[in-house]
């Protein structure tokens, strides 16, 4: 079979693909969806700590739960380019990841000397851990979803 003829045939044997949900897209909704899931089942699953607008106001606090939540936005993020045709190393992808992660650790462990919230079992909820893992599956589940939606499968 002459070259261009063969070449003619495989590229009458490829299958159209459809395109990628677009990655802001991706996550801005993992991102959106999330919060409006664990806001709403924080707030049914029980009462909130005595006091707790104050600590909500404490320095290190803030420090704390914005650095965990960009850290968990970085890591989704980087979770859903990953595998993407064209994509950066995960690596290069789960850097900003590993920063943010190393400087909520940071502040968690050494940040005492922030004025903040002490810490304390009392008004903790008695599955406390438990609620946190079922809070965290369907998050988990869209974020599945959102990364298969970002690669590339064909249309067929």
């Amino acid at each position: 079979m002459p070259r261009s003829d063969y070449l003619d045939a495989l590229a009458n044997q490829l299958t159209p693909l459809r395109p990628a949900l677009p990655w802001p897209h991706a996550v801005g909704i993992w991102a959106l969806a999330s919060s409006l899931f664990v806001g709403t089942a924080i707030l049914l699953g029980g009462p909130l700590r005595a006091g707790f607008e104050s600590e909500l106001a404490s320095p290190r606090l803030l420090i704390e739960l914005g650095l965990g939540m960009a850290t968990v936005l970085a890591v989704v993020a980087a979770g859903l380019e990953v595998g993407v045709p064209g994509a950066a190393s995960p690596m290069r992808l789960l850097m900003p990841a590993a920063v943010l992660a190393a400087g909520w650790l940071g502040v968690t462990l050494f940040g005492d000397s922030l004025p903040g919230p002490g810490y304390t079992m009392l008004g903790k909820r008695a599955h406390c851990f438990a609620e946190g893992l079922a809070i965290a599956l369907p998050p988990t589940g869209v974020a599945f979803v959102l990364l298969r939606q970002r690669l590339m499968w064909p249309t067929g």
